[in-house]
């Protein structure tokens, strides 16, 4: 796999804000190839995911804090497709209701 060392290190919580800085996911910024885009984005976008929604370890105070904001600006590199797919894993608990009235709820 061509991006597993890229990969391991946005999992690896030592690595993960220097993979951040050094893996741009913009289009402009070429580190992943177009042809590979559509299969790697939306790993980087689940492993993305987790990091927001994980807590850190009790000595690590405010970090949780900073970490969402990492990931939030990262994310300003998705084009809009990318996007909705973190938007729907972000609110994937709430789309049982989506379609239900305000009664049924």
């Amino acid at each position: 796999i061509a991006y597993k060392t890229n990969l391991q290190n946005l999992v690896d919580e030592k690595k993960f804000k220097d993979e951040l800085t050094q893996f741009k996911i913009t289009e402009d910024a070429k580190n992943i190839q177009p042809e590979d885009r559509e299969h790697v984005v939306p790993i980087i976008l689940r492993i993305l995911y987790g990091k927001m929604t994980s807590k850190l370890g009790a000595d690590k105070k405010g970090g949780g804090q900073a970490r969402r904001s990492l990931v939030m600006r990262y994310l300003a590199g998705c084009n809009e497709n990318e996007l909705k797919i973190f938007i729907e894993m972000a609110f994937s608990h709430f789309k049982q209701f989506m379609n239900m009235k305000p009664k049924e709820i």
